[in-house]
């Protein structure tokens, strides 16, 4: 796999308009996977970081396959610097502990239709499943409720707005394989509006 860090100028238009409408950010980093025209981009997620950086906003990219930047299809003044890439092919083991971070997407499916799960306990438990199933145990954990992100595709009258919550804290390896496969899918509904991205750390 492969990690890339890009930063936005908010100074520019696109940019700026891309952070409020996370389905056209979305499409400038999939044009930097040419394959996607052969109908396999391979999976790609990302996560808008919190803050800014000089006028800037970070995206971290999460990619199968390694992207040229050469592709993106955007104006000289969109990026505050030239994106960074490098491989990234963790190394997990049973038993040891880490730091995580995730943007989740907390939802529930019910009558054939996704529902936001605002609760906090609510919220807790979709993390504590999504941890069980993914070969990992949460240890510590703080959540915190975050500004819905918005997106809306070409054709759509309205945004789509979907709830966001960060979670972060520590936890533990249980099921290496499983969790290596979930550092790679990524957790939970969203992918495509920047949710999903686990990010680890050894204590």
């Amino acid at each position: 796999m492969y990690l890339s860090r890009m930063v936005l100028n908010l100074k520019n238009k696109e940019a700026l308009a891309e952070v409020s409408n996370i389905y056209e950010l979305h499409r400038t980093i999939m044009s930097a996977f040419p394959s996607q025209s052969k109908g396999d981009p391979g999976r790609v997620l990302f996560r808008v970081e919190e803050g800014t950086e000089s006028f800037g906003k970070v995206v971290l990219i999460q990619s199968q396959y390694k992207p040229d930047w050469n592709y993106l299809r955007v104006a000289n003044d969109y990026l505050l610097r030239e994106p960074e890439t490098k491989e990234y092919n963790p190394v997990v083991s049973n038993g040891k502990i880490y730091r995580f971070r995730i943007l989740g997407n907390p939802t529930v499916k019910k009558d054939g239709k996704r529902l936001a799960l605002y609760n906090d306990d609510d919220q807790v438990k979709w993390i504590s499943r999504k941890a069980e199933s993914n070969g990992f145990t949460i240890l510590d954990m703080v959540h915190t409720s975050k500004e819905g992100l918005k997106g809306k595709k070409p054709g759509q009258m309205e945004f789509i707005t979907l709830h966001s919550v960060l979670f972060e804290g520590s936890i533990r390896v249980d099921d290496q394989e499983k969790f290596i496969d979930c550092l790679g899918k990524g957790i939970g509904s969203g992918k495509g509006f920047g949710f999903g991205l686990i990010s680890i750390a050894r204590l």
